[in-house]
């Protein structure tokens, strides 16, 4: 049988350390970037659309159509792999 109780001092101090690093980073972000948590989509609300090219194209034109047809997106990001492209789209 295991003696738990032994433990409980060094179950304490791990809970507190892990608790303590936790809010340290919580008060260090706050601080630094003025929030904490980056929130996606899924809790600010909005949409997020990803467009999948099969050929390479280059994000200012993409962002030229968009300004074009009056499709402002909050955040644009672009990647391009072996020569297909993926463009993603968040509009809140």
């Amino acid at each position: 049988m295991i003696d738990f109780v032994k433990y409980r001092t060094l179950s304490a101090t791990w809970f507190f350390l892990l608790i303590g690093t936790f809010i340290g980073g919580y008060i260090y972000k706050t601080m630094t970037r003025g929030y904490a948590f980056v929130y996606s989509v899924d809790f600010t609300g909005g949409t997020q659309v990803v467009l999948d090219f099969s050929k390479p194209v280059s994000s200012e034109n993409i962002i030229k159509i968009l300004e074009k047809n009056n499709l402002s997106a909050t955040t644009r990001e672009f990647s391009q792999n072996m020569g297909s492209a993926e463009f993603n789209l968040r509009k809140q």
